[in-house]
């Protein structure tokens, strides 16, 4: 069984471009927890893999924090997660069986429009 990292996903618009830092990421907090789950299931189905096989996940998220913790910011979205594990793999719901995960709170992110990376580990099945 072979491991596979999908380093710093984020939700960036058709008209990203990194070298030359134009182009932006996609809405607000809830937008961009569905694009960055959206990219990583493709990403994910394109290795021949599928969210049924994700081992970790580590969450960045940038603050405000106005009650001291990553749980309490606006950038915080466990509803659209739970949303979108429901549709897509239930068994990732936050109330059965998700994957090990933590959730950092930062400062900020490469871009300041981003407000959540997500780190993913899954396996590749035989």
């Amino acid at each position: 069984m072979l491991r596979w990292s999908l380093c710093g996903n984020t939700a960036t618009a058709d008209d990203y471009k990194p070298a030359g830092r134009t182009g932006g990421f996609v809405g607000d907090a809830a937008a961009q927890w569905r694009a960055v789950l959206t990219n990583i299931k493709s990403d994910l189905e394109e290795l021949g893999s599928a969210l049924e096989h994700l081992i970790r996940l580590a969450i960045f998220v940038r603050g405000p924090f106005p009650d001291g913790g990553v749980l309490g910011s606006p950038n915080y979205r466990l509803d659209v997660m739970d949303e979108f594990f429901a549709e897509h793999c239930p068994k990732h719901c936050s109330d059965n069986n998700p994957p090990p995960s933590e959730v950092i709170g930062v400062a900020a992110l490469a871009q300041l429009d981003i407000v959540v990376e997500i780190v993913a580990v899954t396996v590749l099945p035989d």
